[in-house]
């Protein structure tokens, strides 16, 4: 016979303070166990409360955590250690950044209309690598879906703006579903900052 032991989880807490250095409670998070790499199974929640309790932590594991407001207009990229005798764990939010370019053809003509999209990796930068090994990655929408300016439409001159991105991942611009480059991801945001991606020609 096979005997099991099993451990009831710990409760994690984490204190959420905002650029005015008070706290945040509504928020939209993820978390994973921080050696285990980001995918497209990543589950997230709402909370509303504060401090913020992530329970079934095991105490002395590593946690990353995505954090977003629902307004978009604040988040934070953290790794947490589970440790409950030492109380609340603070985390600071920070003001979240802008994605934009412009979409053209071969011959230089604007792409209109063209559906634009995220992925992303919130571990270390991903360059370089084939298209087909990036479909893993989870759609920005799929785990902070703020609003509808987390995905974007291109206009009469090819251009793009998403918002609301959270700074500390790293992101793959996906176009049409078809990543605008096997080699040219799209990068990471500074909080509060643009990223100008420029022109990227893609294909009709």
């Amino acid at each position: 016979s096979m005997e099991l032991a099993v451990r009831r989880g710990k409760e994690l807490l984490v204190e959420l303070i905002g650029p005015d250095g008070r706290p945040v409670a509504k928020v939209k998070i993820a978390s994973r166990e921080a050696a285990i790499p980001v995918s497209g199974r990543l589950a997230s929640h709402l909370s509303n409360e504060t401090p913020l309790r992530l329970r079934g932590c095991v105490p002395g594991k590593a946690y990353r955590l995505l954090i977003g407001t629902p307004d978009a207009e604040l988040g934070a990229v953290a790794d947490v250690t589970c440790d409950p005798a030492n109380g609340p764990v603070k985390v600071p939010l920070q003001p979240t950044g802008t994605l934009r370019g412009t979409l053209v053809y071969a011959d230089g003509s604007p792409a209109d209309d063209i559906h634009t999209f995220l992925h992303f990796d919130d571990g270390a930068p991903r360059p370089k690598k084939q298209a087909e090994s990036l479909h893993g990655l989870p759609f920005y929408n799929n785990v902070m879906p703020y609003h509808s300016k987390t995905s974007s439409v291109t206009n009469a001159e090819g251009e793009f703006e998403i918002r609301g991105i959270v700074s500390g991942i790293y992101l793959y611009l996906d176009v049409n579903y078809q990543f605008a480059s096997d080699e040219r991801p799209g990068g990471m945001i500074e909080p509060g900052k643009t990223l100008d991606l420029g022109k990227l020609v893609i294909k009709p």
